[in-house]
């Protein structure tokens, strides 16, 4: 099993979009894939997955308070995608006094490792997709150990673009194989130049710029509690969705899977 840890410096970049979107062409690819909501503060992958507001039970934030197994915590989303056993979810909860509890209280990072492999054991999985907290904790940079591959999604904003370098100096220090910088929400017409503009920027920091992501006009109006289905599925053909296509090809080719 692989592991793709996507993260950002800040919230706003559209990461939990991008993350749910990879987690579908990897599935729509052949490939058995989970997906992590470890953002235990402000949990809300199920909703991007179309599963309402509140994220089917038990979750991830049980599992780490002791109160269910890992495989209890796995839930196949596969069906609402015409999937057979490929796409599954492992959200986290939305109550607000667990939520208040968790982080308050903390958890034990190897009791998620440990219970996220035996996962991927018992599920047989190609790739584990994690979706981190923004910006930095000790947590957070624990996933970096364990990861295959990090994604780090950005906006090409000043605020965004220096917080992402001083980003780069602390994950340098964990030897992630494989650092894609996924520059977000990009006029079509820019995409080009803030191509090239990055590729300078962040040429000593041993990191791949992936192509740009198109700004969606399409994407931007899907609000919850309206979301029935991730994005992608619905509009295959949006400039978006098939830029995300094109990262699952470079990925898959470049990690071996």
């Amino acid at each position: 099993m692989k592991v793709i840890t996507v993260h950002s410096f800040k919230g706003g970049t559209g990461k939990t979009n991008i993350i749910a979107s990879i987690s579908f062409a990897l599935a729509s690819a052949g490939y058995k894939v989970g997906v992590v909501d470890s953002d235990m503060a402000h949990p809300s992958l199920h909703i991007i997955y179309g599963m309402g507001n509140q994220p089917p039970h038990p979750t991830l934030t049980e599992f780490l308070l002791g109160k269910c197994e890992s495989t209890e915590i796995v839930h196949d989303v596969s069906p609402e995608y015409g999937f057979k056993n490929k796409l599954y979810l492992i959200p986290s909860n939305l109550n607000e006094e667990i939520i208040t509890k968790i982080v308050r209280e903390g958890f034990e990072i190897g009791h998620m490792f440990r219970g996220l492999k035996e996962i991927g054991r018992k599920k047989n999985l190609d790739v584990l997709l994690i979706d981190t907290k923004p910006g930095l904790d000790e947590k957070t940079m624990l996933f970096f150990m364990m990861t295959d591959a990090l994604f780090i999604v950005m906006r090409n904003d000043e605020a965004d673009i220096r917080g992402t370098m001083e980003l780069l100096k602390i994950i340098a220090h964990f030897k992630v194989p494989i650092k894609y910088i996924i520059p977000n929400m990009i006029e079509s017409s820019h995409i080009e130049n803030v191509n090239n503009e990055l590729k300078k920027l962040f040429k000593k920091d041993d990191v791949i710029i992936a192509s740009s992501l198109p700004y969606s006009s399409k994407l931007a109006m899907e609000h919850s509690p309206h979301i029935d289905k991730l994005f992608i599925s619905k509009y295959p053909d949006d400039p978006f969705s098939k830029s995300i296509l094109k990262l699952r090809d470079m990925t898959t080719q470049k990690m071996g899977i």
